[in-house]
């Protein structure tokens, strides 16, 4: 394992898909995560670049550096999007690697505009929107949506799965409505002849089969979390599992209990044991989309609609 006291130089190796490479300077912008953090690279503002921290084992760096590979030869296509809004960042996907002398440290990725984007968490509460300078109504939110569901259809059809899809790691354009995904090194990949497991996890968004188990099936995690995603947008922010005890139940009083004990609140026949939060509208969702909750929610992972769905 690498020193905790090591002070890495802030000049690196970019190496470029067809063996390109060329030195850059790196500036940090203060971001990091549990993998690593994220630096600004100098002449070239339309890129950054993450680097896994220095403490990370030579195994999961080896690791890390196959799964970016692969993910720099197979992109996904993604939904179509006007030639005047080019430079929309749907996938903070790797497009070259960062080395330290010979050795693997990160990737480089396009930057999504924070100045334009605020994240999706903001749309759940329409104060929050506000204070983003943006005016929620329900035409935007099922744009958001619908662009969202083709973006994981994309993923899905290359047979890639976000697994932890949650709210935060989600970026809204305010203008377009387009939606960015971030984190993509934490995606799950189960392409033929490659995978590599997602191993990050969010109760408040793991469908119930997986609370007592890993995520055997990426997809069908992914349908349950963009369900939920969806449910919130479209009805003030409320949890599909967020309700209220009935018939004297010990209610479960976090989230992850609740999703794995069915309590779903919202479904077209009344469950025995909770009851809707008083500021649902749910009843007044279409049938199609109240069906489409129902599989989510109270039906086996089998069934559940499909992000293309």
């Amino acid at each position: 394992m690498t020193s905790t006291n090591y002070k890495p130089s802030n000049i690196v190796r970019l190496v470029w898909p067809g063996g390109g490479a060329e030195q850059a300077e790196l500036i940090s912008i203060g971001k990091a995560g549990g993998a690593g953090e994220v630096f600004n690279i100098a002449g070239k503002p339309r890129h950054v670049a993450k680097l896994y921290h220095a403490t990370t084992r030579d195994e999961q760096l080896r690791q890390y550096e196959r799964k970016i590979r692969w993910m720099m030869g197979n992109k996904p296509d993604l939904p179509e999007i006007p030639a005047s809004q080019h430079d929309i960042v749907q996938l903070a996907w790797p497009v070259a690697m960062v080395r330290r002398g010979s050795k693997f440290a990160g990737f480089v990725m396009e930057k999504i505009d924070f100045d334009r984007t605020m994240e999706l968490d903001y749309l759940l509460t329409r104060r929050q929107a506000a204070e983003e300078g943006f005016e929620v109504d329900f035409g935007k939110l099922v744009t958001v949506c619908c662009n969202l569901a083709s973006l994981l259809n994309c993923l899905h059809a290359k047979k890639i799965a976000v697994v932890d899809l949650k709210p935060i790691n989600l970026k809204v354009y305010k203008s377009e409505l387009y939606v960015s995904i971030l984190d993509c090194d934490g995606f799950h990949i189960y392409a033929d002849g490659f995978e590599s497991e997602a191993p990050q996890i969010t109760p408040e968004y793991l469908a119930p089969e997986f609370h007592d188990r890993a995520v055997t099936l990426p997809e069908a995690q992914d349908r349950f979390a963009l369900a939920t995603i969806i449910f919130r947008l479209l009805n003030y922010g409320i949890h599909p599992y967020t309700g209220i005890a009935a018939n004297h139940y010990p209610y479960p009083p976090e989230l992850a209990g609740r999703i794995k004990h069915g309590l779903y609140a919202y479904g077209k026949s009344r469950h025995e044991h909770v009851r809707a939060a008083p500021a649902s509208v749910h009843e007044c969702f279409p049938e199609e989309l109240r069906n489409m909750f129902d599989r989510a929610f109270t039906h086996a992972a089998a069934g559940r609609a499909s992000a293309y769905e």
